[in-house]
């Protein structure tokens, strides 16, 4: 009944399913007797009142006209969608639809309270996600994090790292954090981090003087920030810590504000030199191709 079409070769995972006719036609009489989801092609089978839908090879463009409480839109092959009237929608998941030029600002991740992450969680990427607040409220008070990465992410203007938070936290990177103006780091948090990279966020300013009072910061690096204070560093290479810093222009990166079938692949970062136990096969990985959000 269910038959596994293709593996993650790199996690070891099951990537693809098929299932028999049967049982597809089952798991969508339920969903629709339950709520769950409604699987829409056309006009007649659209309920005002549904919260979770999705829509293959369908001619509707104007999806909130006829509902206007979705919070959940998956769609397959849309010739044209457009956003208005979807005020509630929060998790969004679209393939093969072309001419989406901006996605609405209210679709992005807000990421659970800390006490649902894994307790002994130590390594964690987020890619490609809008965040509809500061994730670092949140991470910061993870217990066991050791790793952290945040790729191709847009939070909002300013990020705030707390007294005592991150308190096992021991290599950070952040590249390419669109929108990002301001980030506040006080005193007493990250009191372990070593390896510290900030890559191509073209829209931060600040001063950095807090990074003088990281007490185990061993290694800096900078690539593509060229207005990066060179009294910190200076400072920073008096206390031992090794900086680096490489003015290049910043890579061809995928929109964020536009989906695609096929992405180019883009240049990455190389990973963090990283001991044994914090092997990169031992990531735990959230990188949706489309802003989510957990209701």
């Amino acid at each position: 009944m269910v038959q596994v079409v293709e593996m993650n070769e790199m996690h070891d995972r099951i990537k693809k399913i098929r299932v028999h006719d049967i049982l597809r036609e089952f798991c969508i009489e339920e969903s629709a007797k339950t709520g769950f989801l409604k699987i829409c092609n056309d006009l007649e089978n659209i309920e005002a009142s549904t919260y979770r839908a999705a829509f293959n090879n369908s001619s509707i463009n104007e999806i909130g006209a006829y509902m206007p409480n979705l919070r959940t839109l998956v769609g397959f092959n849309l010739p044209k969608l457009t956003f208005r009237m979807l005020k509630y929608l929060r998790v969004l998941e679209l393939v093969g639809i072309p001419d989406i030029k901006k996605l609405p600002e209210e679709i992005g991740l807000r990421l659970p309270d800390s006490k649902f992450f894994p307790p002994n969680l130590t390594k964690l990427k987020l890619a490609n996600v809008i965040f509809l607040e500061d994730p670092m409220l949140i991470l910061e008070a993870l217990p066991s994090l050791v790793l952290l990465e945040l790729t191709l992410c847009r939070p909002r203007e300013k990020i705030r790292c707390s007294a005592g938070g991150f308190c096992r936290l021991q290599y950070l990177s952040v590249y390419y954090l669109k929108n990002l103006r301001e980030w506040e780091i006080e005193v007493g948090s990250m009191p372990r981090i070593s390896k510290l990279r900030i890559a191509y966020c073209p829209e931060l300013w600040n001063e950095w003087k807090e990074l003088v009072h990281l007490p185990a910061l061993q290694e800096l690096e900078l690539i593509g920030m060229p207005n990066f204070p060179k009294e910190t560093c200076d400072k920073l290479e008096e206390n031992g810590c090794k900086v680096t810093n490489t003015t290049t222009y910043p890579p061809l990166l995928p929109s964020q504000s536009s989906l695609h079938t096929n992405h180019n692949k883009s240049q990455t970062l190389p990973p963090f030199s990283l001991p044994n136990s914090l092997s990169p096969n031992a990531f735990t990985q959230f990188q949706p191709q489309t802003p989510l959000q957990k209701e």
